[in-house]
C-alpha cells in the first residue's frame, strides 16, 4: 500500500527529456501543495458560515491535472492549474469579501506559480489579471454588490494565513532551487567548454610542433583563394625563401618559385585533385 501511495505521489520521468521531466517534478509539487493547502483550510473554516465551496471541484480538477502531466502533456496541464487556482481565488474573495477577503491578498500565489511554471510573461499576465480583478472588486464593492460578511475568527485566519504564507515558502524554496540548478547547469557548461577549449589549443599545439619539425617539406593552403596559411622550418630552410614572402599571398602569385607550374596548379584545385611534387 505504502509503495503504491509513493508511485502515485512520484512525478514522472519522461525518458530523453530533461526539461518535460524537471517541469513535471515542480508541477507535482505545487499540485500537491495546492491539494493540500486547499483540504486543510477547507476542514478548518468548515461549514460555518454557511457559503459555497470551491474545494471538491478544485481538488477533482487537480487530480485530472496530475493525471494529463504524467501523460506528457506537462504544459498543457500547467496552464490549466493555474487558471484553475487563480479563479479559485477570485471566487473565494467575491463570496468572502472582495479587497478585505483572504482570497484576495493570496493573489501573490498564483502570480508566483505561474512564474516558476511558465515563465514571466505568465507571471506578468497572471498579475495583470489580478490587478483587475481587484478594480472589479472595488467597483463591485463601491456599489454594494459584494458586502463584506462577517468576519472570521481571529484563530481561524490566523492559521488560514500560516498556510497561505507555508506554501509562499515552498514556492520561494522551489524558485530557489531552479536559480540554483540553472547556475549549476551554467558552471557545468562552462566547465565544460573551457575543457573543451583546452583539448584544442592542446591539439593545435602537437599539430604545431609536429608541422615545424616534420623533415619534409610542408605548408597549408586555403582551397578556395589558393592562399598560403602557413609553411614549416624545412620549407623554408629548403627554398629559401622568407616565410613573410610566402604565408598570406595567393599560391599563384609565387611565380618567383613555381613559375610555369601555376596554371596546371589552378587546374589541378579547380578540379579539387590533390597536389604532388
Amino acid at each position: 500500500m505504502l509503495t503504491w501511495v509513493r508511485r502515485a505521489l512520484a512525478p514522472p520521468v519522461f525518458e530523453g527529456d530533461v526539461e518535460k521531466t524537471r517541469a513535471a517534478w515542480l508541477l507535482n509539487i505545487i499540485l500537491l501543495t495546492l491539494i493540500a493547502r486547499a483540504i486543510i483550510i477547507r476542514l478548518i473554516t468548515g461549514p460555518d458560515p454557511p457559503r459555497p465551496s470551491f474545494v471538491v471541484p478544485f481538488v477533482v480538477l487537480l487530480l485530472v491535472m496530475m493525471a494529463v502531466m504524467r501523460i506528457g502533456r506537462v504544459r498543457l496541464a500547467s496552464i490549466i492549474t493555474i487558471a484553475g487556482f487563480w479563479l479559485s481565488l477570485s471566487a473565494a474573495a467575491v463570496i468572502t469579501g472582495g479587497l478585505h477577503s483572504a482570497g484576495f491578498r493570496n493573489f501573490i500565489l498564483p502570480v508566483i506559480v505561474a512564474g516558476l511554471l511558465l515563465g514571466r510573461a505568465a507571471s506578468l499576465t497572471t498579475a495583470a489579471a489580478s490587478i483587475l480583478a481587484g478594480i472589479g472588486m472595488w467597483i463591485a464593492e463601491s456599489n454594494g454588490i459584494v458586502v463584506d460578511p462577517e468576519s472570521s475568527g481571529d484563530l481561524e485566519l490566523l492559521i488560514t494565513h500560516s498556510i497561505s504564507l507555508i506554501m509562499a515558502a515552498v514556492l520561494v524554496t522551489l524558485a530557489t532551487r531552479r536559480i540554483e540548478e540553472s547556475l549549476n547547469r551554467a558552471h557545468q557548461e562552462i566547465a565544460e567548454r573551457s575543457y573543451a577549449e583546452q583539448a584544442v589549443r592542446a591539439s593545435e599545439e602537437r599539430f604545431a610542433k609536429a608541422f615545424n619539425l616534420s623533415p619534409l617539406r610542408m605548408g597549408i593552403l586555403r582551397i578556395r583563394d589558393a592562399v598560403v596559411l602557413d609553411v614549416n622550418e624545412c620549407w623554408v630552410r629548403d627554398m629559401s625563401f622568407p616565410k613573410e614572402q610566402i604565408v598570406g599571398y595567393s599560391l599563384f602569385e609565387q611565380k618567383e618559385w613555381l613559375g610555369e607550374e601555376i596554371p596546371r596548379l589552378r587546374q589541378l584545385l579547380q578540379e579539387g585533385k590533390t597536389i604532388r611534387n
